[in-house]
């Protein structure tokens, strides 16, 4: 079976000092790359041009992983809009799930307490906590449960009830953890699944959604 190209879109760093010409980068954590491979797909990562998006490099993939990092910019709503009118699967990490609501609602983002634990120095020391998936969600139908437990690695969360997508999952303490769009195969979880062992099914249940696109189109 042909193995799935999985569009990763990183994050940036530099871009806000133009007294460089070598400070400004792209990059992509390992551990993404670890759980697409592990789990039969093939990260590609999207390198921008000046923060924009290529169009010819967003063809050649079949599904997209917005990855987790500290800001949303203009390429994060730009995937997202691509993936909606192709019809391509994405699953957004974190700050992914947060562009996800603010191009759905325009949504400013709150810091949330006591869920953001980036100082620890691994994921064996991170907090966890259990959140409530809804019934009938996508997210349900891949975990066969409605309540699962889950890291936190993040200092932003989403406030407002969405437009075109359901929240289908919430923190113990109301923080909204995941969000489904109605009609498309986009969701978003604002845990870190790319650093726990009992996330695979998740991802291979992306690239199942990649494959799908692929026989509908042919």
């Amino acid at each position: 079976m042909k193995k799935i190209i999985v569009g990763l879109i990183g994050q940036t760093e530099g871009f806000d000092n133009d007294d460089s010409l070598f400070k400004d980068r792209y990059y992509f954590l390992d551990n993404y790359s670890q759980k697409i491979v592990k789990n039969g797909g093939i990260p590609l990562g999207i390198v921008m041009n000046n923060l924009k998006l290529i169009d010819e490099a967003l063809e050649l993939c079949d599904c997209f992983v917005i990855t987790g990092g500290s800001q949303i910019l203009d390429y994060h709503v730009q995937i997202i809009d691509y993936a909606l009118k192709t019809n391509k699967p994405l699953l957004g990490i974190c700050c992914g799930m947060q562009a996800m609501a603010v191009y759905d609602h325009n949504d400013q983002l709150l810091e949330v307490l006591n869920h953001d634990f980036k100082g620890l120095k691994s994921n064996s020391q991170a907090v966890f906590h259990q959140i409530n998936i809804k019934k009938n969600s996508i997210l349900a139908n891949i975990f066969k449960t409605n309540k699962l437990m889950v890291n936190s690695y993040h200092q932003y969360k989403i406030t407002k009830q969405l437009n075109n997508f359901w929240i289908t999952a919430v923190s113990e303490d109301g923080v909204i953890e995941a969000i489904e769009h109605k009609e498309k195969w986009l969701i978003g979880v604002q845990w870190h699944p790319e650093v726990l062992n009992n996330m695979d099914i998740l991802f291979k249940e992306l690239f199942k959604q990649a494959r799908k696109y692929k026989n509908d189109k042919c």
